[in-house]
């Protein structure tokens, strides 16, 4: 009986371990289907903005970033494909509308960089 507990209690954590593996997304690394956003703010007017599209591994979703410098960095959110950007003059994305703008972005997913550069100037967003 002592032997049996034995297996049986090797088996299941042998089996958590191996679906823990399997279910954790992790990251994506550079050119193996998703990048990064550097969201250059070359007005000076954004201080958020909340984007919206499908992420390494095929799933939609979407975020609200602060965006407190003229460069920031959207680290840890990896995205492949287009990519929608709303732009806020406030810290939060919020109100009715994106006030700054909105425009649809490509994110290319085989850059064999971290981040795709997006820039807003003169009220436009492009990358």
């Amino acid at each position: 009986m002592r032997i049996r507990s034995k297996i049986r209690t090797g088996v299941a954590a042998l089996g958590m371990a191996v679906a823990g593996v399997a279910l954790a997304a992790g990251p994506a690394a550079a050119g193996s289907n998703g990048n990064q956003i550097r969201f250059y703010d070359n007005d000076g007017t954004v201080y958020s903005v909340w984007v919206s599209g499908y992420n390494q591994n095929g799933q939609w979703v979407s975020n609200c970033f602060g965006t407190p410098h003229s460069t920031t960095n959207l680290d840890g959110w990896w995205w492949s494909g287009y990519v929608h950007i709303d732009a806020y003059h406030n810290s939060s994305c919020s109100g009715s509308w994106p006030d700054a703008g909105s425009n649809n972005v490509w994110i290319n997913p085989d850059l064999p960089t971290d981040y795709h550069n997006v820039f807003y100037t003169n009220g436009k967003i492009t990358g």
